[in-house]
C-alpha cells in the first residue's frame, strides 16, 4: 500500500486535520495514513522553531514511512497552510519515495501573506498563530509543574483576549511584547528580520524548478495565501511540472459554501464538490489525466501511487 503522509504542528486530533485527511477513509481505499507531529509539538520530541526542520524532517519522515510494514515504498504528502508548506519543504529535499504532493491554501513568498503583505508586518497572523501555539510550548515547558502551568496558561489567554484593546499597539515593534513574556517561538517574521538567510527554510518561491513531482494545489479566493497558491500553480506549469489547481470561495479554515454574509451554494462545499477527477496517471513525468469518480477531496492525484 502506498503511504498518505501530513506532518502538522497543530496536533494529530485538531478538527481540521479531517477535512483533508480522513485517515480511516483513507485506510479505506487502500493507504496507509501516517500523521506526524512536527518536531517539538504535541506527541513529537525536540524543540518547536517554526519551520526550522521541515525540509530535513520532512525528508527523514518520507524515508522512514516507506520504508513501513505493508508499504509499497511510495509516499504522497496531503494537507494545507503550514502542513501545505511542510510539503512543498519535504519535496525540495527530495526523497526518492516522494511521489506526489497535494499542498493547499499555502503561501509560496512568505513575504507575500505570511510575515509580511505589501511591506506591512502581519501582525493579525502572527500575533494570534504564535500566541495560539504557545499554550503546546507552556504544557511542554511546565509538564511537572501545575502552578507554573495554571500561571503560564492564564496569562497567555489574558494577552490574547486583550489583544484588540491594546495588545496590537505595544511597543516596542522589533519584539513583540506578549513574545517576550511568555518566551514564545514567534511564526517568523521577527527571525526572518534577523537572519534573512533564514527565510529560505519555509519559501518556495523561485525554487519551483527543483521540484519534480506532479502537485493538486487548492486554494481560496478569500484565503489569505490565494496568491500564494496561484504562484504555486502557474510556477510550477512554466518549469513544465505536472500541476492541477482548484480553486473555491474558501478561507484558510472555512472550505464551506458559506464565507461571511454570502453563500455561494451547496455545490461550492468542498465535501460534496463534484470535481473530484482522479489523476489515474499522475507519477513522477507522467502526463496527467482527470478522471471522474468519487474518491475523497485531496485524494485524486495520489490514488495512482497504490
Amino acid at each position: 500500500m502506498a503511504v498518505l503522509l501530513s506532518r502538522l504542528p497543530y496536533g494529530k486530533q485538531t478538527p481540521m486535520m479531517g477535512v483533508v485527511l480522513d485517515p480511516l477513509a483513507a485506510a479505506r481505499h487502500g493507504f496507509l495514513a501516517v500523521l506526524q507531529d512536527t518536531r517539538g509539538r504535541f506527541a513529537s520530541e525536540g524543540e518547536w522553531e517554526p519551520f526550522t526542520y521541515e525540509e530535513s524532517d520532512g525528508y527523514d519522515t518520507v524515508r522512514w514511512a516507506a520504508a513501513l510494514p505493508g508499504s509499497n515504498g511510495s509516499v504522497g504528502m496531503i494537507s494545507g497552510s503550514y502542513f501545505g508548506n511542510t510539503q512543498w519543504m519535504a519535496a525540495l529535499s527530495k526523497p526518492p519515495e516522494l511521489e506526489a504532493i497535494a499542498p493547499m491554501i499555502t503561501w509560496s513568498e512568505p513575504d507575500d501573506g505570511l510575515w509580511t503583505r505589501g511591506g506591512a508586518i502581519e501582525l493579525g497572523l502572527s500575533v494570534p498563530w504564535s500566541l495560539l501555539q504557545g499554550a503546546d510550548t507552556l504544557m511542554h515547558r511546565h509538564s511537572t509543574d501545575l502552578d507554573g502551568l495554571v500561571n503560564g496558561i492564564t496569562g497567555l489567554v489574558q494577552d490574547f483576549d486583550g489583544l484588540a484593546s491594546g495588545g496590537y499597539g505595544e511597543l516596542p515593534a522589533g519584539r513583540f511584547p506578549a513574545f517576550a513574556r511568555h518566551d514564545l517561538p514567534e511564526l517568523g517574521y521577527e527571525r526572518s528580520r534577523r537572519e534573512p538567510e533564514w527565510a529560505a527554510s519555509c519559501t518556495v518561491a523561485g525554487r519551483h524548478g527543483e521540484v519534480d513531482l506532479p502537485t493538486f494545489q487548492v486554494g481560496g479566493w478569500f484565503d489569505i495565501f490565494g496568491q500564494g497558491t496561484l504562484d504555486n500553480f502557474t510556477a510550477m506549469r512554466r518549469a513544465g511540472r505536472s500541476a492541477t489547481l482548484v480553486m473555491g470561495p474558501w478561507t484558510d479554515t472555512n472550505w464551506r459554501h458559506v464565507v461571511g454574509d454570502v453563500n455561494f451554494g451547496f455545490g461550492a462545499n468542498s465535501d460534496f464538490m463534484g470535481m473530484r477527477g482522479r489523476l489515474g496517471s499522475a507519477r513522477k513525468g507522467a502526463p496527467v489525466e482527470h478522471v471522474r469518480d468519487t474518491e475523497p477531496y485531496g485524494m485524486p492525484l495520489l490514488m495512482s501511487l497504490r
